[in-house]
């Protein structure tokens, strides 16, 4: 029998813990969220009346939330058929967020997202991201523990995302 010989990408391919992949990455990173994801969400977390959707693409979020009652400015650096999306690159906003923000960010730059939405959102205001269940291992979660009150929700299970797994979502607030 032939032993099995894996390349450097085999073992995280394996696993599911990263974007290591044969397969062509989405533009932009972009993967659309399954609604009932901010459905199961919304029923275990409240948010300001507005909400900011940054990654907002085609608008499945968006629509999700606003079936739950909120508002939503809905963003993204391109716009991907989402109605009202405002065209614009999420770090170029350097002023204070007196809303919440809920997203799927893009995951090659999801530290980015996460650390750009603490350093603009108003002091008591909300971040939720959909992040993979190893971003806070590989991101220092000490490093946010101290500027943040964190809560996690890990009940959401394969095939929330359309094309890619969400396996955690955090809502941080800042303090």
């Amino acid at each position: 029998m032939k032993d099995w010989v894996g390349n450097n990408k085999s073992i995280f391919v394996c696993n599911g813990a990263s974007n290591h992949s044969n397969s062509e990455r989405q533009s932009d990173d972009y993967y659309a969220t399954d609604p009932k994801a901010i459905h199961k969400l919304c029923a275990v977390e409240k948010f300001t009346p507005i909400v900011w959707e940054c990654a907002c693409g085609a608008g499945h979020m968006v629509q999700a939330l606003k079936e739950n009652g909120y508002k939503v400015m809905a963003s993204d650096i391109v716009d991907r058929g989402c109605p009202h999306t405002l065209v614009l690159n999420f770090f170029d906003r350097k002023i204070g967020c007196t809303c919440d923000i809920i997203t799927n960010p893009p995951y090659k730059y999801a530290k980015e997202f996460v650390e750009h939405a603490l350093d603009i959102v108003d002091d008591g205001r909300k971040v939720a991201m959909f992040l993979k269940l190893t971003f806070w291992k590989v991101n220092h979660a000490r490093h946010y523990s101290r500027n943040i009150h964190r809560k996690r929700y890990g009940y959401f299970r394969r095939g929330y995302c359309v094309r890619q797994t969400v396996s955690l979502i955090s809502v941080m607030v800042r303090r």
